[in-house]
């Protein structure tokens, strides 16, 4: 974002991020442009204007949302709105469309943005030799043809196990480290140091009293303070996911398993164009069921992100209703992952308790299904 000190005027900035999925998250730093994208977070959460979502955006910054090639946008939902379907996106397409936009905004680009993540129902299907989603490198390509950073958002991702910010050729990559990670309520930055230098002085630990990469400075400003406690809680889940990786990806190869399985069960015009994958990256195995939507024909119902947060989203709602803690299941894309109350103190997957939660979900669609007219 532009400086908020010194003389004059300020000038105006803009970063360009890709329509995907979360772009509340990655997205929202700026005012959207175009303007038809301006109210497009209107109705995501549940506080409204300045100490919402339109809070976050930062001075005199601007976001430049393209829509990827391939995907589409349909509208769907008892909150009716678009949703974002991204099994069908063209990589190298998608990078020309970004590469467009970059060249038409590069007087006032700072940065190139999107997710680190690795599925279909993500965007990012599309895979090089080495198993990096092509569209993330070419992301990165085009933000280097201008001498802007390419900024990963991998929030719900895994450091070192996950998205690979070398091979992807990422400048900054973002993580929650509460979400996949397990660690307590904490942020993680990994990135080149001509990146982070600024970054550690922003956040007011730059080490200036010790000279080391990261202190508070004595009496100074400082932005974000987690605590001992979260920062212990991270700095011990890195060593696990450094030393002893399979604690967390054990358990995803036998939830994939039961999720194939149990998914299974549904009737036979329900499962065509289902495409279940699995993700190290987030611990989490996927359900995408956009593909059901073909040939004119209504496939399982698709709800919005609005219903999410309006409460309208039955695949969410109705688990709660069964008494099992809902997943994330809006865009036409369910993302299931291990944890409370399906994994051991050993933090392995309970086989029971895991296939009675897929099997209630598989349950519920089915149901809806059967009230929507789908069956």
């Amino acid at each position: 974002s532009p400086p908020m000190m010194g003389r004059g005027d300020n000038y105006r900035a803009r970063y360009i991020a890709p329509y995907e999925k979360h772009l509340h998250h990655q997205g929202s730093y700026g005012r959207p442009f175009p303007a038809r994208f301006k109210d497009l977070f209107a109705d995501r959460g549940s506080t409204a204007g300045e100490l919402g979502f339109y809070g976050k955006r930062q001075n005199n910054l601007d976001t430049v949302i393209v829509p990827l090639a391939g995907a589409r946008y349909d509208v769907h939902g008892i909150k009716y709105h678009p949703v974002i379907l991204l099994t069908g996106v063209d990589a190298e397409a998608s990078a020309a469309r970004i590469a467009f936009h970059a060249d038409i905004h590069k007087s006032m680009l700072t940065g190139i943005t999107s997710l680190g993540y690795e599925t279909p129902g993500y965007g990012y299907g599309e895979k090089d030799g080495e198993g990096i989603p092509v569209l993330q490198k070419a992301l990165a390509r085009v933000a280097h043809q201008y001498d802007v950073p390419y900024v990963v958002d991998n929030a719900w991702g895994l450091p070192f196990v996950g998205f690979d910010p070398v091979k992807a050729d990422a400048d900054v990559v973002v993580y929650s480290m509460d979400k996949a990670t397990g660690a307590a309520t904490s942020g993680l930055v990994i990135g080149k140091e001509e990146y982070m230098v600024p970054i550690r002085r922003a956040l007011g630990m730059h080490g200036d009293r010790w000279g080391t990469t990261a202190s508070y400075g004595k009496a100074a400003y400082v932005t974000f303070d987690p605590g001992k406690e979260a920062l212990l809680s991270q700095i011990q889940a890195l060593k696990v996911l450094r030393d002893n990786p399979q604690v967390l990806t054990r358990p995803v190869d036998e939830l994939e398993k039961i999720v194939v399985e149990e998914f299974d069960r549904l009737p036979s015009a329900l499962k065509d164009g289902l495409v279940i994958s699995k993700s190290y990256n987030s611990a989490a195995v996927e359900i995408n069921y956009e593909g059901t939507w073909k040939d004119g024909k209504f496939g399982i119902p698709i709800f919005s992100i609005e219903d999410m947060y309006a409460g309208s989203n039955i695949f969410q709602t109705g688990m709660s209703q069964m008494g099992v803690i809902p997943t994330v299941a809006y865009d036409g894309n369910i993302y299931i992952s291990p944890g409370l109350g399906t994994t051991g103190d050993d933090g392995q997957l309970m086989e029971k308790e895991t296939r009675w939660a897929v099997r209630a979900l598989v349950r519920l669609i089915e149901i809806t299904c059967k009230y929507a007219g789908v069956l």
